[in-house]
């Protein structure tokens, strides 16, 4: 069965440097009080690869608002590379996440 008010997409990009995988789903839900166009959406991001110590840094250092070595060090030593690396993931991820948010209230109900 198909629900014309919904949609959901996809989207896979391999960081292939790094061995790993970002995942990005978005899925919207049109309101029944309103345009088509106006509605909810949800928005995940997810990481997989076959390194999943190197995946927990980047967890680590993304749940730190700060970057701290500290947090990222909890889970043991890592190479100054691995850090750099998380560091650049890191980025990525909150750029897309500042824009999702700030584009969630660009678009507005009319």
């Amino acid at each position: 069965m198909q629900d014309n008010d919904k949609v959901s997409v996809d989207f896979a990009l391999p960081l292939l440097d790094w061995g790993v995988i970002l995942h990005y789903e978005v899925s919207f839900v049109s309101s029944p009080y309103h345009i088509p166009t106006v509605g909810q959406a949800h928005v995940k991001l997810e990481l997989s690869g076959d390194d999943a110590e190197f995946i927990q840094t980047i967890k680590r250092l993304f749940s730190s608002n700060h970057g701290s070595e500290s947090a990222v060090m909890r889970g043991g030593r890592i190479s100054n590379s691995s850090k750099v690396a998380a560091d650049k993931i890191c980025k990525l991820l909150r750029w897309t996440r500042k824009e999702d948010h700030l584009e969630s209230y660009l678009c507005s109900p009319g």
